[in-house]
């Protein structure tokens, strides 16, 4: 005879918060259990209480598979056995689960072994106003006291619509510091305590076997199962070409292991940052990539009372922020009143670029790009003509107090040297040098991609790093305001995804400038580390990150660069 165990436990969780995937440095050192446990596994069905079968929100307009509605209808009837045998323990639980807000039955086996329990299994809540289902995935990993393979059925009882609201959409975390002393009922029905999950929720246990050696729900994450509920799965990405595509399958194969849906992903390739701020303004996108400066240009202001274009991160579900460098960590572009709304994803400093085969000792300052000698060997940027006014006005010795604002310029003077940067160069490039072109140069500006694809076509370029500085941008992952629950969730995952190591050595690989953290290890050689400045925190201290211009500012440079292609015709 089932024996219903009760729990009494402190609240420490004061605010539900969207489910956090983060590797446990202990659970590398006990991989074995980990595997073993995975491989004797976990099922937790969820069950809903009524005799009748409720559709699941939506299922009138979705085509749901036939084995998606039997394994629907099979935990419907689990539930209602589930209840039953709740209700036989404890008449007065009846009543209790009907007055409250909502409810939600589990079902299922856990694996503990030792220190670490694993398990992974589904579920289903209902309101009792609506008696709607909404089926849930529920995933255990932590550390704890104890050995025994126990199946345990778990009945959740929502106090208010605000618990509810938010365990169904955004999902439960229980941290992995919440554990709960277990006290065993004795046969004649003495009073059951509930587990407190949170503020607002509480749990009832019932066990196959009436003995529970230990009660210890931290790390347990309850979250949507999009899948048994009808609904689609698709993250919508706007990033720069290259930043998404090729990680693509490797994401959806990581969230498929943790959550046990198929990801849908659409990525769209932007020519101009003008359509990171339309995606987020029309919420074509839950996700861009936009670089720093972005946001709170007047032209693409986010922030406008009332209706914020960005959302912010939770850093605690972006474990892997902790390794990006402080002077990325320290910049104040994407906060908005002490509000963090992007996490910076890599740096490109708009460096001078030489050949080696040609220019025999590294140039030591922007003055060289202005050498005679080099008339037609070099190629500048077109489509930030801004970078250039900055290069020309550091190379006439002005400052990084200056060069963002016209009003500190000699308009005349800059403009001048400006018409020669342009008049002399052999090009202008759009987005990225072109490499194919690097064998006829001697020096470029450029991002660092062209170096690195002209040295794997078997050039010998270098960067320089001129004693007048330089200007540089971090592209960030930022949140839009349209992905909500899940889908905000999932951008989390995504950003936590592409600053882990590996990812953020391809960012040197495949796009040729710096990645954001200092913990790629030897994912990247030494070359590279030198080229681009690898986890070289005191370097950036030394170059300019783009700022937000005023209008004026903005206008005339549009004006100094229109001048200055003139000098091509």
């Amino acid at each position: 005879m089932d024996i219903l165990q009760f729990v009494t436990l402190e609240p420490v969780e004061q605010l539900l918060k969207t489910f956090n995937y983060n590797e446990d440095a202990k659970m590398k050192k006990i991989i074995l259990i980990g595997l073993f446990c995975l491989l004797m596994g976990f099922q937790l069905n969820a069950v809903a209480a009524e005799d009748a079968s409720p559709k699941t929100k939506g299922e009138a307009d979705t085509q749901v598979s036939a084995e998606i509605k039997n394994e629907q209808q099979e935990l419907q009837t689990m539930a209602k056995e589930t209840l039953e045998r709740l209700y036989k323990e404890k008449p007065e639980l009846k009543e209790k689960i009907e007055n409250a807000y909502g409810y939600g039955v589990f079902t299922g086996q856990v694996v503990n072994l030792v220190l670490y329990v694993a398990g992974k299994g589904k579920g289903v809540v209902y309101d009792n106003k609506t008696q709607t289902p909404i089926y849930m995935h529920a995933l255990r990993a932590g550390f704890g006291p104890g050995v025994g393979y126990k199946s345990i059925h778990a009945v959740l009882i929502f106090k208010n619509e605000v618990v509810y609201d938010q365990f169904t959409t955004v999902g439960l975390h229980v941290g992995a510091s919440v554990d709960a002393s277990i006290k065993i009922a004795e046969k004649g029905g003495a009073a059951a305590t509930a587990i407190s999950l949170v503020p607002g929720i509480s749990m009832y246990q019932l066990t196959d076997t009436g003995l529970v050696l230990q009660a210890n729900w931290g790390g347990t994450e309850f979250i949507k199962d999009f899948e048994l509920n009808g609904e689609k799965t698709e993250l919508k990405i706007t990033c720069w070409e290259g930043y998404a595509k090729p990680y693509v399958d490797d994401f959806k194969d990581l969230i498929k292991k943790k959550y046990d849906f198929n990801l849908k992903i659409e990525i769209h390739n932007p020519v101009d940052q003008d359509e990171f701020y339309e995606a987020a303004k029309t919420g074509s996108a839950d996700l861009i990539s936009p670089p720093q400066d972005m946001a709170k240009n007047p032209k693409f202001y986010c922030f406008t009372e009332g209706n914020f274009l960005l959302q912010t991160p939770n850093l605690s579900d972006i474990p892997n922020f902790e390794h990006i460098l402080p002077f990325f960590q320290q910049d104040q572009a994407l906060i908005h009143k002490d509000l963090r709304y992007g996490v910076p994803y890599n740096c490109g400093p708009y460096g001078l670029a030489y050949n080696t085969e040609v220019v025999k000792s590294a140039p030591t300052s922007w003055n060289s790009i202005f050498d005679p000698q080099y008339k037609g060997q070099y190629t500048i940027n077109n489509n930030f003509p801004k970078c250039n006014i900055w290069i020309s006005a550091l190379s006439l010795g002005y400052g990084y107090d200056d060069i963002f604002d016209i009003s500190k310029l000699d308009r005349k003077k800059v403009q001048k040297r400006l018409n020669q940067l342009v008049k002399n160069a052999k090009s202008l490039w759009d987005g990225s040098a072109n490499p194919d072109e690097f064998p006829e140069l001697s020096l470029a500006t450029t991002w660092g991609f062209a170096v690195q694809k002209a040295n794997l076509k078997g050039g010998k370029w270098l960067l320089s790093a001129p004693k007048e500085g330089g200007t540089a941008w971090i592209d960030y992952w930022c949140i839009t305001s349209s992905a909500q629950g899940m889908t905000k969730q999932l951008c989390e995952e995504w950003i936590n995804f592409m600053l882990d190591p590996e990812r953020q050595a391809d960012v040197v690989h495949a796009q040729g400038v710096a990645p954001a953290v200092n913990n790629v290890g030897d994912l990247v050689n030494d070359a590279e580390r030198e080229i681009f400045h690898v986890g070289d925190n005191d370097y950036f201290k030394t170059v300019a990150l783009w700022q937000v211009m005023d209008e004026k500012t903005v206008k005339a440079f549009a004006e100094m660069w229109a001048e200055a292609k003139k000098q091509r015709k």
